[in-house]
């Protein structure tokens, strides 16, 4: 529902910048403004996703290191 709202208010802002002036200038530097915040939100959201990510990686890479040890353990007290 959040998402719905989001991207029909962002779809409206074209429409709500034409009416709060007629400034072509100010209509330019406010859709530009908007345009920069939504690429800085967008790439906030990309870098946290990418270091979930790396997280989930290395977490992922410590449980199969240990019990790669735990079965090597265990093939040395079986076979030595």
């Amino acid at each position: 529902m959040l998402l719905f709202i989001w991207i029909s208010n962002v779809q409206n802002f074209p429409r709500k910048i034409f009416e709060q002036t007629s400034q072509v200038e100010e209509q330019r530097a406010l859709i530009s403004a908007i345009g920069k915040i939504l690429n800085l939100e967008q790439q906030l959201v990309i870098e946290a996703y990418e270091a979930e990510h790396v997280k989930v990686r290395e977490t992922q890479y410590i449980e199969i290191k240990e019990a790669v040890k735990k079965n090597i353990t265990l093939v040395k007290k079986f076979c030595c």
